[in-house]
């Protein structure tokens, strides 16, 4: 699709009918309309916006700890705080403690789902009372790179509380699953209400006419996707059968990465492991 994509998407300007087409495309992929859809340059840029725009007046932040970092980063541009509320003994959000860390000065809750660098989730029911505890004029952002691996039955894409009307942004990425980091597309669904007011903050057709092409196709492309998601589970399955055999502990994860206790310092083993061609994640506490 990138090689056979007109000339118009990569030499000059491209038509704006492309990028509009690629948010027609999520839209229906969703159930929902192309106002609920914007996309971006990789789910960062949603990340990015959402700091932007509601930590501005409400300059707190609560995220899990560790989580991706991004969010956190890019606070600081709006001179926000962030709240960090440590993962559970099972490595996975406390969404009970997260709520109630809330305040009249909260802007913005993150939530990785599955989480980045534990690979747990968030279950449907936990999330669900959650948003029964948060009111609706918290922005809450429910970031789901990695949903398309998860095979627990007991997950649920927080899309759902966007087609309820809730205050909800999912941002989401073609980077994953879809294999296209480097075309850098990405997109937010929420409210179309929402989706207006984040609008300003990003870039006009910032989404290049190649990368929309290649994410249309794999988009199209469902037995692909399957088929990237199985194959994970299984690799993912026997290597954690592996490390448990040598009595490593592993967190429960439903993405593709697994974070494993070494129990030793880390950066001596990344180098080790770099020598045999097999490359490691950044490290964490």
């Amino acid at each position: 699709a990138i090689k056979s994509a007109d000339a118009t998407l990569y030499g000059r300007y491209f038509p704006e009918d492309t990028y509009e087409t690629l948010c027609n495309a999520l839209a229906a992929h969703h159930n929902l309309t192309v106002a609920h859809v914007r996309a971006a340059v990789g789910s960062t840029e949603i990340l990015k916006v959402c700091d932007d725009v509601f930590l501005g007046q409400k300059p707190r932040l609560i995220v899990a700890e560790p989580a991706y970092e991004a969010v956190i980063q890019y606070a600081v541009n709006s001179k926000a705080d962030a709240t960090k509320v440590p993962l559970t003994a099972e490595n996975a959000h406390d969404l009970t403690r997260m709520a109630a860390a809330g305040t009249g000065e909260t802007g913005l809750i993150y939530i990785c789902n599955p989480n980045n660098p534990t690979g747990t989730i968030v279950r449907k029911d936990e999330l669900a009372r959650f948003m029964e505890l948060v009111p609706n004029s918290v922005t809450v952002v429910v970031d789901e790179a990695y949903s398309e691996f998860v095979a627990d039955p007991d997950y649920e894409s927080a899309v759902r509380y966007v087609r309820e009307g809730r205050n909800v942004i999912v941002a989401k990425t073609f980077s994953k699953i879809h294999g296209l980091a480097g075309m850098r597309v990405g997109y937010a669904v929420a409210m179309p209400s929402v989706i207006e007011k984040i609008k300003p903050f990003t870039v006009d057709f910032a989404v290049t006419g190649v990368a929309a092409n290649a994410a249309l196709a794999s988009l199209g492309d469902k037995e692909h996707v399957s088929s990237v998601a199985r194959r994970n589970a299984e690799q993912r399955q026997i290597f954690v059968e592996e490390m448990k055999k040598h009595n490593f502990v592993c967190a429960a994860s439903q993405a593709n990465f697994v974070m494993v206790n070494v129990r030793r310092p880390v950066a001596g083993l990344i180098t080790e492991l770099a020598a045999r061609r097999v490359l490691v994640g950044r490290e964490f506490p």
